[in-house]
């Protein structure tokens, strides 16, 4: 009957020390399965990062030539605005020395 303990408790060990090393075995595997979809997970959050830099920065770039489009665009309307002026003063100035030379066609007329 001892024996029979005894050969069961070696059997009992014997098993125990299996599960063990499967488990250890399975965690292994769990750890190196983690470790690849972490280095995967790394990966994709890198090229995440660089694409969000490189959308930035094309971002920013669109953003300066907004505001150089629309500095060129107030210059030009400011320009616009001065040309006005000059052509309606020129306007004025020759639509003054038109009546002076009717004016003065009139007097030779009469004269």
């Amino acid at each position: 009957r001892a024996k029979h303990n005894n050969n069961n408790n070696n059997d009992n060990i014997k098993e125990d020390a299996n599960n063990t090393k499967q488990q250890e075995t399975k965690g292994a595997h769990c750890c190196s399965c983690c470790q690849s979809c972490s280095n995967k997970l790394r990966f994709l959050e890198l090229e995440l990062e660089a694409r969000d830099q490189a959308l930035r920065k094309a971002l920013d770039g669109y953003r300066l030539e907004i505001s150089q489009i629309h500095a060129e665009l107030s210059q030009r309307a400011s320009n616009e605005d001065k040309l006005k002026k000059v052509v309606k003063s020129l306007w004025l100035e020759l639509a003054e020395r038109d009546q002076l030379q009717h004016g003065q066609q009139s007097d030779l007329h009469k004269s």
